[in-house]
């Protein structure tokens, strides 16, 4: 996929998970999503199938970011448990709180 074209679909998923947060799943359409990115219906429709595919999607997203927050904390074996975990519910909170 090209950079703009990830680029543009990130966005779509940024927006509809802000939108998604918000107002809820029924409450948010697809049109307000179009007219926060720009675009088209049809720009949407080509990235994904149907509202619920972009739903999903949102949702593999976010847990992919999550994920990496946790395998990071992996890769600090050499740290002591109790500064690990703390380091985990701070980035853990951080993200609950950015949402």
């Amino acid at each position: 996929m090209r950079a703009s074209t990830e680029k543009k679909r990130t966005r779509i998923i940024e927006v509809a998970t802000e939108l998604f947060i918000e107002q809820g799943y029924k409450d948010t359409s697809l049109d307000q999503i179009v007219s926060i990115c720009g675009g088209s219906k049809q720009t949407l429709y080509r990235y994904f199938s149907n509202k619920e595919g972009l739903f999903v999607e949102v949702l593999a997203h976010n847990t992919k970011i999550s994920l990496e927050s946790v395998f990071q904390l992996a890769d600090k074996q050499n740290e002591p448990l109790r500064e690990t975990l703390e380091d985990f519910a701070k980035k853990y909170l951080r993200g609950i709180c950015s949402n």
